[in-house]
Formats: structure tokens, sequence, C-alpha cells
């Protein structure tokens, strides 16, 4: 089975799914990973799916909000606080 892309795999994972009798006997077979392993893949890789989405929301909410500021002229920025951020991250090397 191929699969196409990250968006494929929870597709890919429901279609594997079976009623518990077929799983109990699918995984004494010991040919590859047990369903009940591909189902908790499937339920991690949704969650961190919506996760991701969440945040992106919220980033997206964020960057319209400064957006926002900076365009009435309200954004204020400590260029301290942000350059030693950077030097934190190590985004600016000191050391040259």
């Amino acid at each position: 089975m191929k699969i196409e892309g990250f968006q494929n795999v929870p597709a890919v994972l429901q279609s594997l799914r079976t009623d518990k009798s077929a799983k109990s006997s699918i995984q004494g077979s010991g040919g590859g990973s047990s369903p009940l392993a591909l189902s908790s893949f499937g339920e991690v890789f949704q969650n961190l799916q919506r996760e991701s989405a969440k945040k992106a929301g919220l980033r997206g909410a964020q960057v319209e909000n400064l957006s926002k500021l900076e365009q009435s002229g309200n954004l204020s920025v400590d260029i301290d606080r942000l350059a030693s951020r950077l030097v934190d991250l190590n985004v600016i090397n000191l050391q040259g």
C-alpha cells in the first residue's frame, strides 16, 4: 500500500482498523506491526495534527493583532529584550 503525503495517513489507518476479534487473530501472526500499534500511531498522529492546527490558528491571530498594532502606530518593541532573546536562542552569535 502506497501512502501519498501525510494528509492521507489518517484515512489509511482508518481503513486498517478491524474489530476486536480480528485484532486478536492478526496480532499472533508475527507479520509486521499489530493493528493496536497502528491504531495508537493513528491516535497520536491525529492529536498532533489537531494541536498543530490550533497553534497555527493562535499564531495567525497573534500576527493579525501585531499587524493592526503596527498599522495604527501603537506597536512598540523593546530592542534590548529582543536582542537578548536572539542571543539566547543562538540566532545572533556574539563570538563573531
